[in-house]
């Protein structure tokens, strides 16, 4: 994950799973507000709310592994120095962001441009990245907010750390990151 000094606000995220939402999903007429008719249907909802038209996963916990399995093969494709392979995590796209420091990069070749000066550049190095928590949460079947911690090894000792809010779509080709906000931790 890309090093940064200073987390960008989370709202960021938000903003772009709404537009997911709304780009996705067809308008629909709101229901008028109706009082609680017992106490527990004044219970609040746990999560975020999900457009009526959106369900979620047919079989969540193999969509989990697969989640999982696509962020662990990168970080490997990482630790070998591939970061054409790294970068096959994220969806190949124009519309890709990575959120940083207070930098929004766009597109998915600004993205691994980005990566290539910042950890392959001459006195620069990728280290060995590993995630340590992985958690995803499904705001549709095929939309997931990821929550996680990275940490890299640098051959210096030096051992950057942080964490990351992801939306990952489910493409054809399988889970893709089509939002990385990553931030280091002090």
């Amino acid at each position: 994950m890309k090093i940064v000094k200073h987390s960008v606000a989370a709202l960021s995220v938000l903003l772009l799973a709404a537009t997911v939402f709304a780009q996705t999903a067809p308008a629909k007429p709101k229901a008028a507000l109706q009082p609680p008719s017992s106490p527990q249907a004044a219970t609040p909802p746990t999560g975020p709310a999900k457009p009526a038209d959106c369900a979620t996963p047919a079989d969540p916990e193999q969509e989990t592994k697969a989640i999982r399995n696509a962020l662990t093969k990168s970080a490997e494709a990482w630790n070998r120095g591939d970061l054409a392979t790294y970068m096959q995590a994220y969806w190949n796209s124009p519309e890709t962001t990575f959120a940083g420091g207070a930098t929004i990069t766009r597109g998915y070749d600004n993205t691994l441009a980005a990566y290539k000066k910042g950890y392959q550049a001459p006195g620069k190095e990728m280290g060995k990245l590993d995630y340590p928590d992985i958690s995803p949460q499904f705001l549709c079947a095929d939309t997931a907010l990821v929550r996680g911690k990275w940490h890299l090894k640098l051959s210096t000792g030096k051992e950057p750390h942080g964490v990351f809010t992801l939306i990952m779509k489910k493409f054809p080709e399988g889970w893709r990151i089509i939002h990385d906000h990553s931030s280091v931790g002090e």
